[in-house]
């Protein structure tokens, strides 16, 4: 196994996720100024739901890429990415048909937990 090639792909993934975890401190604080801390509930199940569906829509595919070789890569970025899209559709439209079925929750909330879970995903 090459030492270099593990050590550049598990620092690229450590960068990428320190960065994901910096904006998100960020837009808490923006956050926290602009919405009354009731409305931090409806923001919370937003961010379970794509906390728990987001590793899953690409097959965590962030545990592969450590480990494959770079001939590999194109092939499994395009099966995680298939597969990205089939759960985002997927988590969408169950939000749809929750608020259909409810009437508690709007269609935009639905549509914007599929969207979260692709762009957790991409």
């Amino acid at each position: 196994m090459n030492v270099r090639l593990y050590l550049r792909q598990s620092f690229t993934l450590l960068f990428g996720n320190g960065a994901a975890q910096l904006v998100s401190l960020v837009s808490y604080v923006v956050l926290a100024r602009l919405y009354a801390p009731a409305e931090f509930g409806g923001f919370a199940l937003f961010l379970t739901i794509v906390g728990v569906f987001g590793p899953v829509a690409c097959g965590r595919f962030d545990l592969i890429i450590q480990s494959a070789p770079d001939r590999q890569l194109p092939a499994l970025i395009v099966k995680a990415r298939r597969a990205n899209i089939l759960v985002s559709i997927t988590i969408g439209l169950a939000g749809l048909v929750l608020a259909a079925v409810t009437n508690e929750a709007s269609a935009l909330e639905g549509l914007l937990a599929g969207l979260g879970v692709f762009l957790t995903g991409w």
